[in-house]
């Protein structure tokens, strides 16, 4: 189950689990499944912290990609933990991120999107 469903990496982690089964003498097939839709919720409150230590902002409520477009939500920084960002680009390093600015500490960072 991809965790956004144009995830260009989908095929890639099909890949390597695959040959990981096989590594491991497991003879199964990976198949990818779209229902139930994956959603941010299912992410652990421990991975939610690791994804803030790594520097990337975790997903903030149910905010969705308009709110951000018009500016009407603030994404923590998860670096200084000011509310004091902007929004530079609805999409960053991968499409499943938005990249964001600190005015306060002028770090730029990627903030996982919700996906509700």
């Amino acid at each position: 189950m991809p965790t956004y469903t144009a995830c260009p990496a989908t095929y890639q982690i099909k890949s390597d689990v695959e040959k990981k089964l096989k590594e491991n003498n497991i003879n199964s097939k990976v198949e990818i499944v779209y229902h139930p839709a994956w959603t941010t919720d299912r992410i652990h409150p421990e991975a939610l912290e690791k994804l803030k230590k790594y520097g990337i902002a975790p997903p903030q409520g149910n905010v969705s990609i308009h709110q951000l477009l018009e500016k009407d939500y603030k994404i923590q920084c998860p670096l200084c933990n000011s509310f004091n960002t902007v929004l530079i680009s609805p999409f960053s390093s991968t499409p499943c991120k938005a990249l964001f600015q600190c005015k306060d500490c002028l770090e730029t960072f990627d903030y996982f999107k919700c996906h509700l």
